[in-house]
């Protein structure tokens, strides 16, 4: 696969077909008409940059490729259990079920998906669609602890010898040795049995090993699907205080997805691990045109009260069981990638959760200004997250956003820290600065009161078409491969026949454009040997840009008709 280049950071490239194209905009929760207006009006960003994103078709063509996994957690829940997850604030997720991973939808989505800008998604869609809490503690801390000892003393049986703990881990000289890998962790718990309501230091430690299976198969994955590390722990060891820490476990989940969507934009890694259900599921709330149709709607909303009620995101999870459903869905990367480029304003449901708001979780009743909020999103690292950049999903007045608060050099810092690599480190620390902001809200709530409206909609429309969606080349599969190849040579031999006639000046500037398309097939090699068999300099900037009247055809030859032709 060809790198992917960065383009020289000249004026900004105006829309193509992907870049401000209105089906671009739509995927990324926003939509905006073709603008036509200078540029002017958009304000200098120093962490927007112009990206070209080289995607290989035989990577992307066909859901195999996508490996995004998510697993269904397995470990059976009682009574005990489940009250102890309602005082973590994970009992309306745990109610959420389970569905397929329709890849190609996820794969197309993600196609759009901009690192610098992060306008997929907001907290509320992750409180109303897993019915996670947005406030509360951060989701951070020390990661020098012993692993073995920890799981141990808080998520398996007292009596559990040790040799059967060590095999619940990978072997010591793996890179990700303090994760538990959760098949063995299950292993473990099924041997022993599900607790008793009558043992609640069993109960504490059988909840902590769901908690997880959670984390580690639908909210926090990695790659694997089937392991978790270890530092979670340290999160969970209060279960019973009334007054106990309450995470944001919401904010965590968003930036895990964020993280794992930059991941594959920026590094084109399809072997990912973030909460692909939630795209999945933010999809069918807001793009009409990517959802299966219901035939029959889950019934139980608000039930059996707002404290243990399932989210919105069950809406979609309970069409597998029901087996009722119609509709596009998992049809293929094309089907996919050509809903997102076709999507217009009126195809997206703005405000997919208003007429269900009074029945569902608390978490979804706070103070709707903490959903509009310029702020870091943490989780073990942190994601930059900017409310105002979409207002519409808020029916809120538009403006062209302003510049992110944090220089871009910091942002890349945050964003290169890995966990796992680092020992004996308090992320608390780390990211001082960021967490603070958590602690006093107001300076961060994005102010605005005014209603929606279309007035400076064209100046927000030319913003986006420059800095919201990337400039994707599709690179064609093996089949299609070779007669592109084939045609680029003879366009290249054109070219060079245009420049040894006499029309330096736009042979010229065709030999750039066929050595551009050339690098993307992986034929570069090629280009210097077929220019020297025309007579030619292997560099193409060699070339004079002034025409040879000498050489050139006559006006209306054969020759001068070829040329036209190319």
């Amino acid at each position: 696969m060809p790198p992917r280049r960065r383009v020289p950071e000249t004026a900004p490239r105006r829309s193509t077909r992907l870049r401000g194209d209105p089906s671009a905009s739509a995927s990324t929760g926003s939509v905006a008409a073709e603008a036509s207006t200078s540029a002017d009006v958009v304000p200098p960003d120093p962490v927007i940059a112009d990206r070209v994103l080289h995607l290989d078709g035989s990577k992307v063509r066909g859901t195999g490729h996508w490996r995004g996994i998510i697993h269904k957690a397995k470990m059976p829940r009682t009574v005990g259990v489940d009250e102890r997850l309602r005082r973590l604030g994970l009992i309306h997720f745990v109610q959420l079920g389970h569905m397929p991973l329709d890849h190609s939808l996820l794969q197309g989505l993600a196609m759009f998906w901009r690192p610098e800008t992060h306008m997929f998604f907001f907290p509320h869609d992750v409180a109303f669609l897993y019915g996670l809490p947005t406030t509360g503690r951060t989701v951070t801390g020390r990661t020098d602890y012993d692993a073995i000892q920890l799981l141990q003393d808080f998520a398996l049986p007292e009596d559990t010898d040790m040799a059967i703990v060590e095999k619940c881990f990978r072997k010591k000289e793996q890179k990700r040795s303090h994760s538990v890998m959760l098949k063995k962790l299950r292993e473990v718990w099924a041997q022993f049995g599900v607790p008793g309501a009558d043992d609640a230091g069993r109960i504490d430690r059988y909840t902590r090993a769901c908690v997880l299976e959670i984390f580690g198969c639908e909210l926090f994955p990695d790659s694997t699907g089937d392991s978790i590390p270890c530092f979670y722990l340290q999160l969970l060891q209060d279960l019973h205080s009334s007054n106990s820490v309450q995470y944001n476990w919401g904010a965590a989940t968003l930036a895990m997805l964020y993280r794992g969507l930059d991941t594959a934009f920026i590094n084109n890694n399809i072997n990912i691990g973030a909460p692909w259900l939630l795209l999945q599921l933010w999809s069918y709330a807001r793009l009409l045109l990517s959802r299966p149709t219901i035939t029959k709607d889950f019934e139980g909303w608000g039930l059996p009260d707002i404290d243990s009620c399932p989210p919105y995101g069950r809406k979609w999870t309970t069409r597998q069981r029901s087996k009722k459903v119609t509709g596009p869905t998992r049809s293929g990367l094309d089907y996919a990638r050509d809903v997102c480029m076709k999507m217009k304003s009126e195809h997206v449901v703005w405000r997919p959760y208003d007429h269900i708001r009074d029945r569902m979780p608390r978490c979804c009743q706070i103070d709707q200004r903490m959903f509009l909020l310029r702020i870091p999103c943490i989780h073990y690292w942190v994601m930059w997250h900017y409310a105002d950049r979409v207002m519409h999903q808020f029916m809120l007045y538009q403006t062209v956003p302003p510049p992110p608060p944090e220089v871009w050099s910091r942002m890349e810092q945050l964003m290169g820290y890995q966990h796992h690599t680092y020992r004996g480190i308090d992320w608390h620390d780390i990211f001082a600065n960021e967490v603070n902001k958590w602690t006093n809200t107001n300076e961060a709530t994005v102010i605005e009161d005014r209603p929606w409206s279309e007035d400076i909609w064209t100046d927000y429309q030319c913003w986006l078409s420059v800095y919201g969606g990337a400039h994707l080349v599709l690179i064609p599969d093996g089949a299609a491969t070779a007669p592109l190849k084939h045609t680029l040579r003879e366009a290249l031999r054109d070219c060079a026949w245009a420049v040894t006639k006499g029309f330096r000046r736009a042979g010229k500037k065709l030999l750039r454009g066929c050595s551009t398309s050339l690098d993307i097939v992986g034929e570069a090699h090629r280009l210097p040997r077929l220019l020297e068999s025309k007579g030619l300099q292997s560099d193409i900037e060699s070339i004079p840009d002034t025409d040879d009247e000498d050489s050139a055809p006559e006006p209306g030859s054969i020759e001068e008709q070829q040329f036209m032709r190319v």
